[in-house]
């Protein structure tokens, strides 16, 4: 079988190359997956008189990427998942967040964390953002609100 890009066989680019235009991308062929950019080589004329190929097999980062789109998928479709800046303003939230806390998605965005947080919580964590930022965990139970002031 020969190697394909987004379904496509390789040789239905032929005609690409007389555009002189490089092709790059993944490439499936034999279970393998690899990087690759195939480069025309013309002559003073014009003409594509070869081409040059540089290529990567890839096939295990692939995998691993499909594994944890996979593994992003779930958690969306079971989690109420935020997004935060590292200042913790928020970047995006997915539906179910949106359903657990009363909030539309447009109403969230840009917006700071301590909306879903007690007056007293930034009293007792003030360097909470600054310690996150700097990649120090933080674990805990800790209480949020929801929309409706509701403890969550």
């Amino acid at each position: 079988m020969p190697p394909t890009h987004s379904g496509l066989s390789i040789s239905s680019f032929g005609n690409r190359w007389l555009l002189e235009k490089a092709i790059m991308g993944a490439f499936v062929a034999s279970k393998k997956t690899v990087e690759a950019i195939y480069l025309p080589i013309c002559s003073r004329s014009g003409n594509v008189t070869e081409i040059f190929k540089v290529a990567n097999e890839v096939t295990n980062s692939h995998q691993e990427a499909r594994h944890q789109e996979a593994l992003l998928h779930a958690l969306h479709r079971s989690m109420a998942v935020i997004e935060f800046s590292p200042e913790g303003y928020i970047l995006d939230v997915n539906q179910n967040f949106e359903k657990v806390m009363g909030y539309r998605r447009e109403a969230l965005i840009v917006k700071h964390h301590k909306m879903f947080c007690r007056p007293d919580f930034y009293r007792q964590q003030p360097n909470f953002w600054q310690s996150l930022a700097k990649g120090e965990f933080n674990k805990g139970r800790f209480e949020r609100v929801d929309a409706h002031g509701k403890t969550v």
